[in-house]
């Protein structure tokens, strides 16, 4: 069939649509349920259903938004059409647990700024950055970048951090905020997971870190769950790399920015992997 239309502006991106291919993400698949209810569209919040290990449903008015009931993100399908039919009870759903995503934002965000999101009649569907009538804030998600009214953002999704900050128990993979503090041209997330245990939590890392030279080093790492560390004793773990001479880091609080800080000396300058672990608790 002949193209007949091409859009002078074409959109950059579509709500529900991955951000950052290359991110470390996890997503799960449930059955749309209650559909008569909402619909659930892409790109928009979707809580746990009857069975919360299997079905997902649109927020209706009234409804509890919380680190027990949000399930994550409808991710948009990109193998089929945007004019298909929309989803129907019992479908298929790929939900973004943790990840990065384009939303679309009712009024204007600023990166950094929480998500917020309608459960409200009047409501339903919006997506902020800032609380109002009607809305309330989606549990360990932030926008990562901003935009105007009714354009696209990159927001950062991972309920089951903020199911841990109030679990007894938990596990999972986890975004960290790597801060390249001394000597680092750059650095990269491999990998990131966390055990917690009532209030100790364990976190096994892997990053790559480029140093500008042979001096000490240092990389902040953000934690899964908030922790107000007041000495560096307050986390300790040790990290390795195999393709350095020496190969070893430590791992201890930076108190002054409630994280963890892997250091060690440099032998020279380019991409060096390190792998390692930390323990800390919530205080």
């Amino acid at each position: 069939m002949p193209q007949t239309t091409i859009l002078d502006d074409p959109p950059r991106a579509l709500a529900g649509q991955l951000a950052e291919a290359g991110a470390v993400r996890y997503a799960r698949s449930y059955r749309a349920e209650a559909i008569s209810t909402r619909a659930i569209v892409a790109g928009q919040p979707v809580l746990l259903g009857t069975d919360p290990d299997t079905q997902a449903l649109a927020i209706t008015d009234g409804d509890t938004v919380d680190a027990a009931t949000f399930a994550g993100i409808l991710l948009l399908e990109t193998s089929r059409a945007l004019e298909e039919a929309p989803v129907t009870e019992g479908d298929d759903l790929s939900i973004l647990r943790m990840g990065v995503v384009y939303l679309q934002v009712t009024d204007a965000v600023t990166a950094g700024d929480p998500v917020f999101v309608g459960n409200a009649t009047a409501q339903l569907g919006d997506i902020e950055g800032a609380a109002g009538t009607g809305l309330v804030e989606l549990p360990g998600c932030r926008f990562l970048t901003s935009a105007a009214s009714a354009g696209f953002a990159v927001a950062f999704i991972n309920p089951a951090a903020a199911a841990a900050a109030t679990g007894a128990s938990s596990a999972g993979e986890y975004v960290p905020t790597l801060t390249d503090v001394t000597n680092v041209a750059v650095s990269a997330l491999l990998d990131a997971r966390f055990v917690k245990f009532g209030d100790q939590v364990t976190v096994y890392f892997a990053v790559t870190v480029d140093a500008t030279a042979a001096a000490a080093t240092e990389l902040g790492i953000s934690l899964p769950v908030a922790s107000a560390l007041a000495a560096a004793n307050d986390l300790t773990g040790i990290a390795g790399s195999a393709e350095t001479v020496g190969g070893l880091g430590m791992v201890a609080a930076d108190a002054a920015n409630d994280r963890a800080a892997l250091t060690y000396t440099a032998v020279g300058t380019g991409v060096v992997t390190w792998r390692g672990s930390f323990s800390y608790e919530i205080l």
